[in-house]
């Protein structure tokens, strides 16, 4: 019998718009579902429950999501900031590699994941 693993939900809402695309590319969608928003600066669009929520503004309310990413809009040699839990971190993330597997790590089975920064 097969095992059934349920889809994690990513939701992306960076600017630029290309690099969310970019993201959601990379990411595995046999196994997480991404669902794509335009960075409005504001409350997300959609509030249902995610795994993450992926976003280049620090101002966004709080939001459903286990896990909230910040990248830093236009500075790709600043660190990003990772809100999970009550408490916030800055994590490293120089290339694309780095930000899928950070989401990779976020929305892995094992509740125990953990990045490395």
């Amino acid at each position: 019998m097969a095992r059934v693993t349920a889809r994690r939900r990513v939701t992306i809402a960076v600017s630029p718009p290309l690099l969310g695309e970019l993201i959601a590319r990379h990411l595995d969608r046999e196994t997480i579902e991404v669902l794509l928003e335009p960075d409005s600066g504001g409350e997300p669009g959609d509030t249902a429950p995610v795994d993450v929520f992926v976003t280049t503004d620090p101002s966004v309310p709080g939001t459903r999501a286990g896990a909230v990413l910040v990248l830093a809009a236009g500075d790709s040699s600043a660190p990003a900031s990772l809100r999970r839990g009550g408490a916030d971190e800055r994590v490293a993330v120089h290339q694309m590699a780095d930000i899928v597997a950070l989401i990779d790590a976020l929305t892995a089975d094992d509740p125990r994941a953990s990045h490395s920064s």
